[in-house]
């Protein structure tokens, strides 16, 4: 068994190596825990990279330091990506049934009154510069000509985003215009898959308020799923399973417990919809500083906004814009779960 007197441990809150040490009086046993993955879609490169990056260090410490590793990891299984799914995925496959068990020429017809309007729709709200009448057959003629500055233009985050805005709608124009040429089974078992990007954003925007909030499974049918996927790519990096895998809509009511507890300490505080935002002055006030681990990002109002979701109340009066949200209240389509702040329920923040 190597000596573990000299193993020091990069401590990011201070920036240095430190001396690691246990809690257990024998210096064995080792309790872990890190944060998992967010599972609204597949994994990428850079949940591999912080996998197989702690799945090295655990290995070491267990292998070769010999301590009694106990790893538990958390997965995220509700939040507002998640939500969107849930109702992308639901929606869809509600429409592509109804379509399906039409006769098939008004199947056909179906489909392309739908897709049209989930094609303006998209133009709408993802490419500003072309008219949202702009018909799917001359969309790739009039969208080179708009946005020549983007396809031609600098490689930057901006561009790259307007460019799968502008690929993805390419895709759903030559599915219809396919579809409106040849209405036949083929045609539209494809228009439901290359068009499926633009249909959803639409068919949420017209139905996704009438999803049934106390119906969970919609939502955690996703979570399930990327979880599955995900643990599968790390097996495939031969990557160790967690001794213990727990999950955010295991551990609700002691959320809104530990919450609670935030709020009567003085700490965070209610809004009149029945969300509970975090009091970063109030925080301060005590002493305490904000943010610890990276202080620039106080004031990235994009990081903000990423962190608090797509589906936020924007009505929402917070006391500051820099406060976050520990309990949002549900709106209608959206999952809610039992909390004092409100009797429609919330869900985690």
């Amino acid at each position: 068994m190597a000596s573990t007197s000299s193993l020091r441990i990069l401590d990011s809150l201070v920036k240095e190596k430190t001396l690691f040490s246990t809690a257990d009086p024998e210096g064995k046993a080792v309790t872990w825990y890190t944060c998992g993955p967010t599972v609204y879609n597949d994994a990428h490169l850079g949940h591999a990279r912080n996998a197989v990056s702690l799945d090295v260090l655990r290995r070491i410490m267990r292998d070769y330091f010999r301590f009694n590793v106990r790893f538990v990891m958390n997965v995220t299984d509700i939040d507002d990506k998640i939500i969107l799914q849930g109702r992308y995925q639901y929606l869809r496959t509600k429409l592509q049934k109804e379509i399906e068990s039409m006769e098939k020429s008004k199947a056909a017809t179906k489909a392309i009154s739908v897709g049209r309007e989930a094609f303006k729709h998209y133009l709408l709200n993802r490419l500003p510069l072309l008219s949202s009448e702009t018909a799917p057959e001359a969309y790739l003629a009039e969208a080179r000509s708009a946005y020549i500055h983007v396809t031609e233009g600098a490689q930057t985050d901006e561009n790259a985003k307007l460019k799968m805005h502008i690929n993805t709608c390419q895709s759903a124009a030559e599915a219809l215009v396919a579809l409106e040429k040849e209405p036949n089974e083929t045609h539209l078992s494809d228009f439901f898959h290359q068009a499926k990007d633009v249909l959803h954003p639409y068919l949420d925007h017209r139905d996704g308020s009438t999803i049934d909030s106390q119906d969970h499974s919609i939502f955690l049918a996703v979570a399930r799923k990327y979880e599955k996927r995900y643990f599968d790519d790390m097996h495939a990096l031969n990557v160790l399973d967690p001794d213990v895998t727990t999950r955010a809509t295991e551990f609700i009511p002691q959320m809104v417990e530990f919450i609670e507890r935030i709020v009567a300490k003085g700490l965070a505080y209610a809004t009149a919809d029945g969300s509970v935002y975090f009091d970063i002055a109030a925080f301060e006030a005590k002493g305490h500083p904000y943010p610890r681990l990276e202080p620039g990002s106080r004031n990235n109002s994009a990081l903000r906004a990423d962190g608090e979701g797509t589906l936020t109340n924007k009505s929402t009066v917070k006391r500051n814009d820099v406060d976050f949200a520990l309990w949002k209240a549900s709106r209608p389509g959206e999952p809610t779960w039992p909390s004092p702040w409100s009797k429609a329920g919330g869900r985690p923040g």
